[in-house]
């Protein structure tokens, strides 16, 4: 028989956070009070293991009703191979932003500096440039120079479900972020793909 292992109060908060319950919703699933629920994070409490099992039933049940960015993220990582977020920096050259979308089959690029989001360059924004400038003018600027607004973000525990909803209402992809660093994109046929399996 294998060992319950039981999660510390923290860890029992982020699993909760993680899958978009708050803990009013938590409590309500499980039958006890919000504030039992707050004294168990807390580390106040230590529930009962039928609790303690009730509690992680809850927030199983949600995760198959409503996962969330970081298991598109992981699934992505193992469908891709791509691990890690790819992006450039402000200083460096459109023809670098190119050679990297070209490589990983990507449209388009996150402009990263000091570990945060300060724009974005395309498929789009090149081909814009390119009507109206000698290519190999445009493919040596420093990507600063044609970068457009960053995308827009998304912290990783919000549900995909959310992220759908944003895509679907236009935004052509969402720059996923862990407590403010930015650690993945997602994308209309990322939505798509995911929504599917």
């Amino acid at each position: 028989m294998s060992e319950f292992r039981v999660p510390t109060p923290k860890e029992l908060q982020e699993l909760r956070k993680k899958v978009g319950l708050t803990q009013e919703e938590l409590a309500t699933r499980v039958g006890i009070s919000q504030s039992l629920v707050a004294r168990i994070e807390n580390g106040q409490v230590n529930p009962s293991i039928i609790t303690l099992k009730r509690i992680l039933s809850a927030i199983e049940d949600q995760e198959q009703v409503s996962p969330s960015l970081r298991k598109l993220l992981k699934w992505k990582g193992q469908t891709t191979k791509m691990q890690q977020l790819i992006g450039v920096s402000p200083n460096d050259k459109v023809r670098s932003a190119v050679i990297l979308m070209r490589r990983h089959g990507i449209s388009q690029l996150p402009v990263i500096k000091k570990n945060k989001s300060v724009g974005c360059i395309s498929e789009g924004t090149i081909l814009r440039k390119l009507m109206v400038m000698d290519s190999q003018r445009v493919f040596s600027l420093s990507v600063n120079e044609i970068m457009e607004e960053p995308f827009p973000s998304i912290d990783i525990n919000e549900s995909v479900e959310l992220a759908f909803s944003k895509i679907a209402s236009g935004v052509e992809a969402l720059l996923i972020e862990d407590q403010g660093r930015p650690v993945g994109i997602v994308t209309k046929i990322d939505i798509i793909a995911f929504t599917r399996i």
